[in-house]
């Protein structure tokens, strides 16, 4: 008998018990399964534990290049005439810049609504969809400070 049977078996012994106390064992075998058999998952990772690895990675990795960026912005700007006269001179650029932040706007919207359906529905497709959808806004967000960026350069 191995280690899953010995505690199957206690988990058993237990629902039991509780069966003969309780008028209703229909909701204490539901509640005996929720509890009991979805933990009963024992070491290893699940692949959302990989993405969520992968995602914090990426994170990390465009969130240094988006603080890069915003320095190199904010170093650039102290000086308005000129950064004022550079957004006008470069405007296809500044539009993209827009745009690019609308569509990081548009995503986050999208993953807040796609994080209560997760909520709501506990479903895992979803909670990496969630992590997908972040990863694009970040990258969208990444985008948008390096086009700010280009229309002040010299």
């Amino acid at each position: 008998m191995n280690k899953r049977d010995v505690s199957s078996t206690k988990k058993l012994d237990a629902f039991k018990n509780l069966k003969t106390r309780v008028n209703h064992p229909l909701i204490f075998y539901f509640v005996f399964k929720y509890l009991y058999d979805i933990k009963e998952y024992e070491g290893g990772m699940r692949t959302t534990d990989y993405f969520m690895a992968f995602r914090e990675i990426v994170y990390l990795i465009l969130g240094l290049q988006i603080l890069f960026y915003s320095a190199k912005i904010v170093s650039k700007m102290r000086n308005v005439n000129i950064s004022s006269s550079r957004i006008f001179l470069r405007s296809e650029v500044f539009l993209k810049f827009l745009k690019n932040l609308f569509l990081f706007s548009l995503s986050c919207m999208m993953m807040a609504a796609l994080l209560y359906l997760w909520w709501i529905t506990n479903h895992e497709a979803l909670r990496i969809s969630v992590g997908l959808v972040s990863i694009l806004a970040l990258i969208l967000l990444l985008l948008s400070v390096r086009n700010l960026k280009l229309t002040l350069e010299e």
